[in-house]
């Protein structure tokens, strides 16, 4: 499909028996089939707010998807005007553009494939999106496992330091208060100040330390 046949808009007046949507993260392909015509009718970029509001203009008809990243929040959005929703797998998309694109896939032809897809297999078994509800359970566990993340790798990085000041730090070691005795202990040498010829030299070798920010 090339690009002299796309569209820069669709029509709210139409009747559309199905539409495709290819989401990317900030616009989405549309491949959009009359309901008296077999020919869809292509955009190639329309942003999320363009097609919200379009949805809102046009009769309750069948979108189909992908399951990505913000693909339940746009089919609550498209169920609360009134529309029907089918997620359909990247892989049975892909298996369909093998097969009738001979595996040209293109943003448009994933668009062209999802709204095939949704009227022609009727044995198709659609993936269920997320309620409200899981999207925020899901957003909770993929925050706390970041700040997991985040926990072990400067837990790992303030051992080496530590080490470093030959304060022992035996893994799985979590005595926070023998931990700080060790590292008051060596409080003076820590912060002691650097010889002179030390303090040039070091700083010679780091031109950028000690400039200003003017």
């Amino acid at each position: 499909m090339t690009r002299k046949n796309t569209l820069k808009s669709l029509p709210t007046d139409t009747e559309f028996r199905v539409v495709g949507l290819d989401l990317a993260k900030s616009d989405v392909s549309v491949a959009a089939i009359p309901v008296d015509d077999n020919t869809p009718s292509l955009v190639d970029r329309m942003t999320y707010a363009d097609l919200l509001d379009w949805a809102g203009k046009i009769s309750p008809t069948l979108f189909a998807m992908a399951p990505c990243n913000g693909y339940s929040l746009l089919c609550l959005q498209l169920e609360n005007l009134g529309h029907e929703i089918k997620v359909i797998s990247g892989w049975t998309v892909s298996m369909w553009i093998n097969t009738h694109l001979s595996g040209q896939k293109t943003d448009l032809n994933d668009a062209i494939a999802l709204a095939r897809l949704a009227v022609s297999d009727a044995e198709l078994t659609p993936i269920r999106h997320k309620s409200i509800t899981e999207i925020r359970i899901q957003t909770v566990q993929a925050v706390r496992q970041q700040l997991m993340s985040q926990r072990s790798k400067s837990i790992v990085s303030f051992k080496a330091l530590a080490q470093q000041w030959g304060i022992p730090c035996a893994a799985g070691h979590r005595n926070l208060k023998k931990l700080r005795e060790s590292i008051e202990a060596k409080v003076d040498l820590i912060t002691r100040r650097l010889p002179m010829p030390c303090c040039f030299c070091w700083t010679q070798s780091n031109p950028s330390i000690g400039k200003s920010d003017n």
